[in-house]
């Protein structure tokens, strides 16, 4: 008896560390012993891949593995054949520019950062010669991308933050260890006749959408997930992540999404899912041609992208380091004090309402 109740003991003592490590969202602003990094590499719509693939290897073990493997290949390779027509749709988007303009000032309205300012890098952290040379201590990361799944189903904007130490060792690459991740996702995906013509099928109506639809699919896109961020860090978004999720669903454009409904529009919605400290924000916002028509047009974005790294004019990833200031003038979007209310959408001319 007294055996078991050692050993109890023991597993507990073990067990108090990874509790107390639970990962929490700093509090704001957001202090770093360096600029917050902006990381703008993505140069095309990328093909994510469904979750069947990954499924059948977590259930087959190594053999599931190298199945889900070929399945992947196989279903990117069949996709990138087909997303052609979209890249080209999308090819003088400027979704990089648009998401920094977005960041800056939301990130600065909000109080998110401190005095430290941002970084925009056109590289990853361990890609810049300097950043490696001078590791900082700790660093916020915001790393956005956009994508259609591979079956042509839905098309997607996710933006991840990312609170991590680097520490520098001699003779050897930096060690990074990231103490928070989260990732916000607003995703459309389509509400009619999904696969009853095959992926060619669906591929094909996203591409007779049009430039211009395509393009405020993904303005939308920037401004919700830019939303999350700035909510997710506020006193009510805090507060809110912690109520439970478990067994519930949000309904809108006739299709049901797992999670509890945080925030709700005309034709989409938020929903927060996951477990435990990890739960995430994700909205959904079904599409078809007739919600498509009825969209407003694409917003110009009011920056202009820095020079990509390695360019012909020897550029760094930082040539295009900027301090975060005040807006010359405020849009849509109320100035709210460090930790304070969630900002209001600034996506769609239509009433949203909290449930």
């Amino acid at each position: 008896m007294n055996t078991r109740l050692m050993a109890s003991l023991v597993l507990l003592c073990l067990a108090l560390p990874a509790l107390a490590a639970k990962p929490m969202l700093p509090p704001t602003p957001i202090h770093t012993s360096q600029p917050a990094e902006i990381i703008l590499t993505q140069q095309e719509l990328a093909v994510d891949v469904p979750g069947t693939a990954n499924a059948v290897g977590m259930q087959f073990g190594l053999i599931g593995a190298l199945v889900g493997t070929a399945i992947t290949n196989a279903q990117v390779k069949n996709a990138e054949e087909r997303v052609g027509e979209l890249r080209n749709a999308l090819l003088d988007y400027p979704f990089n520019a648009r998401m920094q303009e977005t960041l800056r000032r939301k990130l600065a309205e909000h109080a998110i950062l401190g005095e430290q300012g941002i970084h925009v890098l056109h590289a990853t952290w361990d890609g810049d010669s300097a950043a490696m040379a001078n590791p900082v201590e700790d660093a916020l990361v915001l790393v956005p991308r956009y994508a259609i799944l591979s079956n042509f189903e839905q098309l997607s904007v996710e933006l991840t933050l990312s609170h991590v130490q680097r520490t520098a060792r001699t003779g050897k690459k930096p060690k990074q260890k990231t103490l928070l991740e989260r990732t916000y996702a607003f995703n459309f995906p389509l509400t009619t006749g999904i696969g009853e013509g095959g992926v060619d099928a669906d591929a094909s109506r996203w591409v007779a959408f049009g430039r211009q639809p395509l393009e405020a699919l993904l303005d939308i896109g920037i401004d919700q997930v830019t939303d999350m961020l700035v909510y997710d860090l506020s006193t009510e978004g805090r507060g809110e992540a912690e109520q439970p999720v478990k067994g519930l669903v949000g309904t809108v454009g006739g299709r049901e999404f797992a999670g509890r409904v945080v925030r709700k529009g005309d034709h989409w919605l938020w929903l927060r899912t996951g477990p435990g400290a990890q739960r995430w924000l994700v909205g959904q916002h079904p599409v078809d041609e007739t919600i498509v028509a009825a969209l407003p047009p694409p917003v110009a974005p009011t920056v202009a992208e820095g020079p990509a790294a390695g360019s012909a004019e020897g550029a760094s990833p930082r040539a295009d380091t900027a301090e975060v200031s005040p807006p010359a003038e405020v849009q849509e979007t109320s100035v709210v004090p460090a930790g304070g209310e969630a900002p209001t959408p600034t996506t769609e001319p239509t009433a949203a309402t909290s449930p």
